[in-house]
């Protein structure tokens, strides 16, 4: 099994290299934002591989992590919380970054063992639900957005209804706290995804 780590920081990936070699024969490789379209322009696919990934790396690299998504290997999101939304979008395990080597094994042991269950969907938005949601995450009241797109406050109020049911929200919100690389994902169609 290899452990990638894609982060920036430099002393999560020794504090994590470190704790690997010293507890098992693991290789552990640093992907930084410098080096990760090389690695992913030559990488093949291993069912054993792990990522770890630092909430940093996130936002830059969301279509390598759908990709590695798609492919069901094994991703840790590395983040200040435990419960983090990107973890829920991705149906991944979070950890804390002082977590210890048992948790980081406990969450790849439990992704393994839910491998054969399907993953989450990312939803897919119609054309009028993206225009809502990028109004309303903008900030534009629901008065501004019905008269703009011609169409009445109940359609607006029944698009967000939609939309917050696609995405797992109970309240509009919480729309505030899903990463703006999601938001924009789901705003631009789906459509921006890297493959390789």
């Amino acid at each position: 099994m290899n452990i990638y780590m894609l982060t920036n920081n430099n002393y999560l990936y020794l504090g994590l290299d470190f704790l690997i070699r010293e507890k098992c024969e693991y290789q552990c490789t640093m992907l930084s934002q410098n080096k990760i379209h090389a690695f992913f322009t030559y990488y093949t696919p291993n069912c054993n591989d792990v990522f770890v990934v630092s909430s940093d790396m996130f936002a830059k690299n969301f279509n390598y992590l759908l990709n590695i998504r798609d492919l069901g290997l094994t991703i840790v999101i590395v983040n200040k919380l435990r419960n983090s939304p990107l973890a829920s979008l991705f149906g991944v395990c979070a950890i804390t970054y002082h977590f210890s080597v048992e948790e980081l094994f406990n969450c790849i042991k439990k992704h393994k063992s839910s491998i054969t269950q399907q993953l989450p969907q990312m939803p897919r938005l119609t054309n009028r639900e993206r225009i809502v949601l990028f109004n309303i995450t903008k900030g534009v009241d629901i008065h501004s957005i019905s008269d703009s797109m011609g169409i009445s406050e109940k359609t607006v109020y029944s698009h967000m209804a939609i939309i917050m049911r696609k995405i797992g929200l109970k309240k509009r919100v919480n729309v505030g706290l899903l990463p703006s690389v999601y938001i924009n994902y789901l705003c631009a169609g789906n459509q921006s995804r890297v493959i390789y």
